[in-house]
């Protein structure tokens, strides 16, 4: 894996976010890694280095949502919202 891409992170920086009503947040709204980095720490240095960046941009908060299919009798997605938030 050195010096390979395989995967990337799309970060968006809001001051204002009144839908979520948040302030100086970055989402990260896409994480992938190529299944051939699995097992290697690929996610944990995308999202450690989204944390990096979202610092450098000045901002506390690296919001993440997630949705999921849930395969039961009625099939429906469910979303999680997390968040990592740190002192300035």
């Amino acid at each position: 894996m050195k010096n390979e891409i395989v995967g990337f992170a799309y970060l968006q920086c809001e001051a204002i976010d009144y839908a979520n009503l948040l302030e100086n947040a970055v989402w990260l709204h896409d994480l992938y890694v190529e299944e051939s980095a699995c097992g290697q720490n690929a996610r944990k240095k995308l999202i450690e280095k989204s944390v990096e960046t979202a610092k450098g941009l000045g901002v506390n908060k690296l919001m993440l949502s997630v949705a999921a299919k849930i395969n039961t009798r009625k099939n429906f997605s469910r979303t999680a919202v997390s968040k990592i938030q740190w002192s300035k």
